[in-house]
């Protein structure tokens, strides 16, 4: 598999002369364009070097050199404060590039397969390399958003991302101990009254952590010796008198009343055992010959 990082600017140019800079990847054949906020006068561009110049030897200055170099210069301040700019630009082309060979070089030598995907990922969050609560928030939105968890999963592993956030606002990956466990949960402990909820709060913790791993990214297991507890709901199941009262009741409703309709979902919950989110799609549910084929949420 080959690829490559170039810097090119976009043309044509736009009305004030200048175009827009990016970084042009290229991995198995699939060409990526990134933008990299840089729009540079055209005349005063160096692509085969990928830098930003502040001027031109005489004998490489195209027919409105002159004009070019004006209105930038005019558009940045002044000759100086153009010149530093030039400067500040390509050390962000510079460090652009870098970014994008460190990952090539990265995969090559862990021997891992580089997609575009994998490729913009790494390029575009950088900090979830290193620091567990970035790694943490986008996991969740690249898992949800290859469909690998559900809306309502999401919804809470985002709260947990947002308690480990509260509880430190970044816990780089060689910094988790044994200790982070009980440091985590004496924090929780003063915050969520529930045992089961603090309990579900670790739970996410050491998925993210597993799917970092799997990563190939270095970190020790902080959960290692951690018994983390929970306990029985205390929820009640009903008596088969109460549910017979409840059927008897769904009978006596008029249809297409409100009573009706919630009885009517709470009923069908009750016969069918289906879970919260399979009911929550059941919409996507085909029934044959009286019988009702979906995908289970979970197996």
């Amino acid at each position: 598999m080959g690829y490559s990082a170039t810097v090119l600017t976009r043309r044509p140019a736009r009305k004030d002369g200048t175009c827009q800079v990016r970084l042009v990847v290229i991995i198995d054949r699939r060409v990526m364009q990134l933008s990299l906020g840089i729009a540079w006068p055209i005349a005063l561009f160096d692509e085969a070097e990928g830098k930003c110049l502040a001027s031109r030897p005489p004998r490489s200055r195209p027919a409105d050199y002159a004009e070019q170099l004006a209105a930038a210069q005019a558009r940045a301040g002044g000759a100086e404060a153009f010149s530093q700019l030039a400067d500040d630009y390509s050390l962000l082309i510079g460090q652009a590039r870098a970014k994008a060979n460190t990952i090539f070089v990265g995969c090559r030598l862990s021997n891992m397969v580089l997609t575009a995907e994998k490729f913009l990922q790494d390029f575009n969050t950088e900090g979830s390399k290193t620091d567990f609560v970035s790694y943490f928030h986008h996991k969740i939105i690249e898992r949800h958003r290859k469909g690998k968890i559900s809306d309502n999963t999401k919804k809470n592993h985002l709260s947990t991302w947002r308690e480990l956030k509260r509880f430190r606002e970044v816990i780089a990956f060689h910094t988790l101990s044994l200790e982070f466990a009980d440091e985590f949960n004496d924090y929780l402990l003063k915050r969520v009254k529930s045992l089961n909820t603090r309990w579900g709060r670790h739970k996410d913790v050491k998925t993210y952590l597993a799917l970092a791993k799997k990563d190939r990214l270095k970190l020790e297991n902080p959960y290692e010796h951690f018994k983390n507890k929970d306990e029985p709901g205390k929820w009640k199941a009903l008596k088969p008198d109460e549910l017979a009262k409840l059927e008897a009741y769904y009978r006596l409703c008029t249809p297409g009343t409100i009573y009706r309709r919630v009885l009517a979902k709470f009923l069908f919950s009750c016969n069918s055992s289906l879970r919260l989110g399979d009911l929550k799609n059941i919409g996507a549910a085909k029934l044959e010959n009286r019988e009702l084929i979906f995908k289970a949420q979970k197996t």
